[in-house]
């Protein structure tokens, strides 16, 4: 009973934490660049629970495991010639003081000093450090092409980096505000199968219909695990006054 009831812990708080997973994806269901963090453990868990069902020994301690769905979003046409997006599988790089990071949201604007920037304000890397804008030229007369050079009003003033991490990408760790980190012993490299769509925007990766009845699911299981977990902590407390005359 001890065991059961160690196990049921562990599925439910397993389920606690694809609760909020799912939750996390719902919330940002618009952001752009967004993407989904995926995980099975209820699937296997009904698995298990069929399996035990019907009668077979093959069950044991699931493990909670989520990981980041890296599929391509949609592409929105927005028209903001600083709205990027990217096809293929890289990333564009935010340079900040302490640390370099990851983002698929490329809506950008600039600074007071014409530098691109991110929504929050952190600058865009270029290839050569960060890009300038002249004061005297307005959005309407840059022209970004797919490898990323950026064109202002026919002049050349630098190339948005991208880079991919192939077979990597699966080892990068969210950093918060849509942004990824990667591990010490993960390095990028110069997008070549990724090219940037000036005037478009990649929505999230979420499909919320799916996003709710996979919340609905795992809310329902997690009720149940919480009524075996009361039931099996009222039958010890009997067994415990017994024993205890």
């Amino acid at each position: 009973m001890l065991e059961v009831s160690s196990n049921l812990k562990s599925s439910t708080s397993a389920l606690m934490q694809e609760y909020h997973a799912i939750t996390h994806n719902i919330a940002n269901a618009n952001t752009a660049g967004f993407k989904r963090r995926a995980s099975s453990f209820s699937n296997k868990l009904a698995e298990q629970t069929a399996i035990l069902g019907s009668g077979s020994d093959s069950g044991g301690v699931i493990q909670f495991k989520s990981v980041i769905d890296f599929s391509q979003g949609n592409l929105d046409h927005t028209e903001r010639p600083l709205d990027l997006a990217i096809k293929g599988e890289a990333f564009f790089v935010i340079e900040s003081p302490d640390k370099t990071e990851y983002t698929r949201n490329g809506q950008f604007g600039r600074n007071s000093n014409g530098q691109i920037i991110d929504y929050q304000g952190r600058l865009i890397a270029g290839k050569n450090g960060p890009i300038t804008i002249p004061a005297e030229i307005s959005d309407s007369q840059l022209v970004i092409a797919g490898d990323g050079s950026v064109m202002a009003a026919g002049a050349n003033i630098g190339k948005i980096r991208m880079v991919e991490f192939g077979a990597d990408m699966a080892k990068l760790k969210p950093a918060g505000d849509n942004c990824f980190v990667a591990p010490n012993d993960v390095m990028p490299v110069a997008a070549v199968k990724s090219s940037v769509e000036q005037g478009y925007r990649e929505s999230s990766n979420v499909d919320s219909v799916r996003e709710t009845i996979n919340l609905i699911t795992v809310s329902r299981m997690y009720e149940a695990s919480m009524k075996v977990m009361t039931k099996q902590s009222d039958s010890t407390k009997v067994i415990l006054n017994v024993a205890m005359g």
